[in-house]
């Protein structure tokens, strides 16, 4: 039997450079602060994969071809956004439509993403090449591998790798996919909720006919003219004298930050959100009639976070729809209202979904708005701002009239530099969370009140709903947050936001 794994020695060489090429991505692009007992469990690893090559090449192909898609993920994450939380990141991929992964993937694939792709071709001919020239074991060698493989499966049969490997790179790979899906099973239950318990019509004696609520996306304070910054990029809310808070956003995901603004859900207690209704709910159940209109992509009817609270609406509209094709500019909702004859109309809540500055900065703002072509990533982000600040013009001054509460406030902010932008990073910038809130209203008591409560702390957005909830009069008293906990990525991962890392400059 010795004498068999010598001869075959060329071939276990061969095995053992193939398995290390595939599960090298999980250990070089990985946190710095892991324990050297996952060195010892890729070694391990590594080991189990030849012994598997020896019992079955078959068998240790299919393992190779199925870690190779997990490692293109791991690597291309961990290298763009941080190591870590991959069942978020997969929960987007399950969320997003096409045409927000195509968009996705013209801005964040790099040169070196390309280069590992053709590289993982090359590995595929090489796994198949080598492993089929190689011949299979000596009949001795493949009857100890089998034992071997079988004692194994047998050892582990009862062990719970979820909480000994919960984070071990290649593990987190294949079990991250099935925590994402929990998250789905989670709406429908929801669903199930909204359905068997309906708020009931009550005389809420609102203080407004007419409540228009925009929900910007990834627009970060830190780029508003307003605020201080030296480009005039909101000449709108200037002049228009909108009372401006420099706010914190719970969350630098959409989905998650949604969530947490309009229900009572905020970081590190989320799961009131599948048993609740929202604040689209609320003011239906005060008569309003209540319209959700979206510049956004949509996957189903309510198999997403922002869906299932569209669907709390009396109508709900898409733009995008589910294919998400061709992305309209945020202006097309301003036509689709006066087409609709929503200007007019009184006793109705209206929520307006931006798609703002949603990547690519380019294809957010019509040509020939910029008042010159922006090359720069910087630039292009300012463009997107400006040009929300118009949208924002065109809606408030066809609204405008008596009894109107206008307020628009950004999902997250963003991270703008021309090495790195976006949001949704691991662990986290501040510029993610520091969004705006802009409120246009007469009532100078109730904005009194709000700053008197906020002192010279931030407005923490998880508590925008009580926010609207006291301006209409639903509610007699103000709860606002200044809490300066925010989530990254998950609700659950909740962190203070005075530790996470900012831009040099700032």
């Amino acid at each position: 039997m010795i004498a068999g794994i010598v001869g075959h020695r060329r071939a276990i060489g061969r095995y053992l450079l193939l398995g290390a090429l595939v599960l090298a991505p999980f250990m070089i692009w990985s946190p710095p602060d892991k324990p050297i007992i996952w060195r010892g469990a890729y070694l391990l690893l590594l080991v189990a994969m030849c012994v598997l090559a020896l019992a079955s090449r078959s068998a240790f192909v299919v393992a190779c071809l199925l870690l190779i898609p997990a490692a293109l993920l791991h690597q291309h994450v961990s290298r763009h956004w941080g190591a870590g939380q991959l069942d978020a990141r997969i929960e987007a991929i399950f969320e997003s439509p096409p045409g927000e992964m195509r968009e996705y993937l013209q801005g964040h694939v790099d040169a070196l993403d390309v280069t590992i792709i053709v590289c993982a071709v090359g590995y595929v001919v090489l796994l198949l090449y080598w492993t089929m020239s190689s011949g299979n074991a000596p009949s001795p060698v493949r009857r100890l591998a089998v034992a071997l493989v079988i004692a194994g499966l047998v050892a582990s049969a009862g062990v719970r790798f979820d909480r000994r490997l919960g984070k071990f790179p290649v593990y987190e790979a294949f079990v991250q996919p099935a925590r994402a899906k929990q998250r789905y099973t989670q709406l429908a239950s929801r669903n199930d909720f909204l359905r068997q318990h309906p708020l009931r019509q009550g005389d809420c004696r609102l203080r407004y006919d007419r409540v228009v609520i925009v929900l910007g996306e990834s627009a970060v304070s830190d780029h508003m003219s307003v605020f201080g910054y030296p480009r005039p990029t909101t000449p709108f809310v200037l002049r228009s004298h909108a009372h401006a808070f420099d706010a914190l956003s719970p969350s630098n995901q959409t989905r998650y930050s949604l969530v947490m603004m309009l229900t009572r859900a905020s970081p590190g207690s989320f799961d009131s959100f599948y048993r609740s209704h929202s604040l689209v709910g609320e003011l239906r159940s005060c008569g309003l009639r209540t319209l959700w209109i979206s510049n956004q992509g949509r996957r189903g009817g309510s198999d997403s976070f922002s869906t299932s609270i569209a669907r709390e609406a009396d109508e709900q509209v898409f733009l995008n729809d589910w294919s998400w094709k061709s992305v309209k500019f945020d202006g097309q909702i301003v036509q689709e209202l006066d087409a609709r004859g929503s200007y007019q109309k009184s006793g109705q809540a209206t929520f307006i979904h931006l798609i703002g500055s949603h990547t690519k900065y380019l294809e957010r703002v019509p040509a020939g708005f910029a008042p010159r072509p922006s090359s720069d990533i910087v630039s292009q982000y300012d463009d997107t701002i400006l040009y929300t600040d118009h949208v924002l013009s065109e809606l408030y001054e066809r609204f405008a009239g008596k009894s109107l509460l206008f307020i628009y406030v950004s999902d997250h902010g963003q991270l703008v530099s021309e090495e790195r932008f976006g949001s949704g990073f691991q662990d986290g910038y501040q510029e993610e969370f520091r969004t705006p809130l802009f409120i246009w209203t007469d009532d100078a008591q109730a904005i009194g009140t709000i700053r008197e409560s906020i002192g010279a702390s931030r407005i923490n957005l998880e508590s925008f709903d009580d926010v609207v909830r006291y301006l209409t009069g639903l509610t007699p008293t103000l709860q606002i947050s200044t809490r300066a906990t925010v989530s990254i990525l998950a609700p659950e991962r909740v962190v203070e936001y005075s530790k996470l890392d900012s831009l040099p400059d700032d």
